[in-house]
């Protein structure tokens, strides 16, 4: 009779760990919530300082339809329209040719999944516009969707640049969205467009005259890796790259260069082509979708109860520690077994 008073002594009860759990998983995630929130804050702030059109969307009618909940000011400029007119309005009437354009389909797609999507550049066409466009959609943690984008039409039409003479290129050119860099054989600076200034806020003359371009704008951890890809740029390679760039203003941006040789008519190396374009927004909206699923599996992870996620054919995607531990496997044997 002892042993088993005893037994039922240390038997978990049903009501009291469960709230217990709750509380305990409340207190471990408060630090992931404030780092949350902090991370939405940076967002809303980098948002208007950003050189990307960024906006945000909320489904409606279980994710057929979106409606507009934020808009910053470089996507008022691109789209040439005002903020205040467009909030709280469906997608479709903003924006008609949004369908045929294929960026409907993608928001429905993420909303469902929660995975984001890059948009290929496109053409987009309404009454309004026929432009180029380039989008990356991702989710928000609270359900919303944010689509970061540019204007590249200007870009598409510099691609034509090189078989124009230097007055028809530099017209075009200057006006391309992207900060665009002509890097002579001999890895010095020959051109950029004015849309560097726009990007890092330093003068195109600032710019070409700097000593050893690009380090010096580069944020400090990203350097040498920056360098060993402006040398192999310098060799003649292709390739992209993503860096923290400095603003002249001391912030920090996020920025994407790709590059790739150019030729003369006869096939003479004329150096390499760079464009570079920020991408702050893009990484940022990354970062607070991680920061949600670590939330979401350290929670799953510290409950008592065991969690299993399966597919349509009852394998296992996904399993927390407790369901692991009942099955004396490690999660990575779990996964895709049977359940």
């Amino acid at each position: 009779m002892e042993g088993q008073r005893a037994d039922r002594d240390r038997a978990p009860k049903c009501e009291e760990p469960r709230l217990g759990t709750l509380t305990q998983n409340r207190m471990r995630a408060l630090g992931l919530h404030e780092q949350m929130e902090l991370l939405q804050a940076k967002f809303v702030a980098l948002m208007e300082h950003i050189s990307s059109g960024v906006a945000v969307y909320r489904a409606i009618n279980e994710g057929e339809d979106f409606i507009i909940v934020d808009f910053n000011h470089a996507a008022e400029e691109i789209e040439h329209v005002r903020k205040e007119d467009i909030l709280g309005k469906n997608v479709e009437e903003v924006f008609p040719g949004i369908g045929d354009f294929g960026l409907l389909a993608v928001f429905r797609r993420v909303w469902r999944t929660g995975e984001p999507e890059e948009h290929p550049i496109s053409i987009y066409k309404d009454a309004r516009t026929t432009s180029w466009r380039r989008n990356y959609v991702c989710k928000l943690p609270n359900g919303d969707i944010v689509a970061v984008y540019d204007d590249v039409t200007q870009t598409k039409r510099s691609e034509l640049a090189t078989r124009m003479g230097e007055q028809i290129f530099r017209a075009i050119a200057n006006y391309s969205y992207d900060w665009e860099v002509w890097v002579g054989p001999n890895g010095r600076v020959l051109w950029m467009n004015p849309a560097a200034t726009r990007i890092c806020g330093y003068s195109v003359e600032e710019l070409t005259m700097m000593r050893g371009f690009p380090e010096p704008i580069v944020y400090e951890p990203d350097r040498e890796r920056v360098m060993r890809a402006f040398e192999s740029a310098v060799q003649g390679s292709t390739g992209s790259e993503q860096f923290r760039l400095l603003h002249k203003d001391g912030r920090t941006l996020w920025a994407e260069t790709t590059w790739q040789p150019i030729y003369d008519e006869k096939g003479n190396p004329l150096g390499h082509r760079e464009s570079i374009r920020d991408v702050t927004a893009r990484r940022l909206a990354e970062q607070a979708a991680e920061v949600a699923e670590w939330e979401e599996e350290a929670i799953l992870d510290s409950m008592a109860e065991q969690v299993v996620h399966l597919d349509t054919e009852g394998s296992i995607l996904w399993a927390n520690r407790a369901a692991c531990e009942s099955a004396g496997m490690g999660r990575e044997q779990v996964i895709g077994l049977f359940w």
